[in-house]
């Protein structure tokens, strides 16, 4: 009689550990599913920016015949709106008739 009582403490021990690591794989998973998602949305808004950055400088030429030296005249006449909390905007005009170089990196 011993021995059932046993083996039904083993079988309900076993089931408890098969329901914890599957419970841990699926946590592990929903985790590594969210973290993509992050990451995909941070490249997402990055490029937005850069082509928000992109399409002010081409406004800028096509309406004032130049491209502004510095991202601040975008942004004070052109209303352009970085987000400096979550990205490094890369912006380097090499003269004012040359496209300049835009990089907009996510943190």
């Amino acid at each position: 009689m011993k021995l059932k009582t046993e083996n039904k403490s083993f079988v309900a021990l076993r089931s408890l550990i098969t329901a914890l690591v599957i419970f841990a794989v699926i946590f592990l998973v929903a985790i590594i599913a969210i973290n993509s998602v992050q990451v995909t949305r941070k490249a997402e808004n990055a490029e937005i920016i850069e082509n928000g950055v992109r399409r002010a400088a081409m406004e800028c030429y096509a309406s004032e015949g130049f491209f502004p030296d510095k991202i601040d005249y975008l942004i004070e006449n052109y209303h352009l709106y970085t987000d400096n909390d979550h990205c490094i905007i890369h912006y380097s005009a090499v003269s004012s008739n040359i496209v300049p170089e835009i990089k907009v990196i996510p943190k």
